[in-house]
C-alpha cells in the first residue's frame, strides 16, 4: 500500500464500541497519559516514526503538506484502524494496531455476517476479513477524527456469494455505490467480481482493499454504501492522515 510513514494510532470508543487496546484513550486530568504516551488532540498516543524531526531519515511533514494532529511541523499524524465486526488485531499485510468493533452497535448499522471458514484467501490478515457488516444501505460513522485530508482504505472479502464454501444465493453479485463525507467515490462497485467470488478458504476469490482520499472537517467520517444489487458490506476500515 506504499506506506512510508508509520502513523500514530488514535483509537476511541463510541456507543458500545470498546477497543481492546490501550493506545488512544482520552487524556486524563491536566492532560496526563500512562507510560510513554503523550496527550495529543485529547487522546493518549504513542509517538512513532512520524514524530521524528527532519534529517533523521523520516519524511519532513512540513515540506510535503501532511498535517500532524498536534499542529506542529513534525508531530504525529492521525491514523484510525477499525476491524468491523471483529477483534483487536495487529496487522501484517495491513500494518498497525486495529481496534475491535462489536458489529451490532458498533460503527456500522445493519447486520453482522461471518465467514464460513476461519481464514480467507489472499491475505495474512484473515482476522480483518472473517467478519463484516451488511445492509441494503450500509451507514458507518467514525467519530473523533482530527480535521485533515485522509487516505481511507476499505477492506472487503466476499463471504456469502460466488461458489462453495459460500452459500451463493441469488443475486450472484453485490453492487453498490460508496460515498465518503457525502462525496461519491465509487459508482456501481461490483465487490463480488472485483474479489473473484467467494473469498473463504476453498473458494475462488480473495480479500482485497480499495483506497480513496477525502477531507474530514467536522470531526467524523461518514461512510454510506448504497446497494443496487445484493447488499453492501464492509469488513474493516483504515484512515491515515496525509
Amino acid at each position: 500500500m506504499g506506506r512510508s510513514v508509520a502513523p500514530v494510532v488514535v483509537v476511541f470508543a463510541v456507543g458500545c464500541y470498546a477497543p481492546q487496546i490501550h493506545e488512544g484513550v482520552p487524556c486524563g486530568d491536566n492532560n496526563t497519559c500512562p507510560n510513554e504516551q503523550r496527550c495529543i488532540g485529547g487522546f493518549c498516543v504513542v509517538p512513532g516514526p512520524a514524530d521524528a524531526t527532519p534529517g533523521d531519515g523520516e519524511r519532513d511533514s512540513a515540506s510535503d503538506g501532511r498535517r500532524p494532529i498536534d499542529g506542529s511541523p513534525d508531530g504525529p499524524l492521525a491514523a484510525i484502524r477499525i476491524d468491523v465486526d471483529g477483534m483487536a488485531y495487529t496487522g501484517v499485510d495491513y500494518p498497525g494496531a486495529w481496534a475491535a468493533d462489536p458489529g451490532t452497535s458498533g460503527i456500522c448499522d445493519g447486520s453482522p455476517f461471518a465467514s464460513p471458514t476461519s481464514t480467507v484467501n489472499g491475505t495474512n490478515d484473515s482476522t480483518l476479513f472473517v467478519g463484516q457488516m451488511f445492509n441494503g444501505t450500509l451507514t458507518c460513522k467514525i467519530p473523533s477524527v482530527p480535521p485533515g485530508t485522509y487516505q481511507v482504505t476499505m477492506l472487503f472479502a466476499e463471504l456469502r456469494l460466488g461458489a462453495s464454501p459460500c452459500t451463493a444465493p441469488s443475486p450472484p453479485s453485490r453492487i453498490f455505490d460508496i460515498a465518503l463525507e457525502g462525496t461519491t467515490v465509487a459508482t456501481n462497485f461490483n465487490m463480488t467480481s472485483t474479489g473473484g467470488g467467494c473469498a473463504a478458504t476453498g473458494g475462488p476469490g480473495r480479500a482485497f482493499s480499495e483506497t480513496y482520499t477525502i477531507d474530514v472537517t467536522d470531526g467524523e467520517l461518514d461512510v454510506v454504501e448504497t446497494a443496487s444489487q445484493g447488499a453492501a458490506v464492509l469488513n474493516a476500515i483504515e484512515l491515515v492522515q496525509q
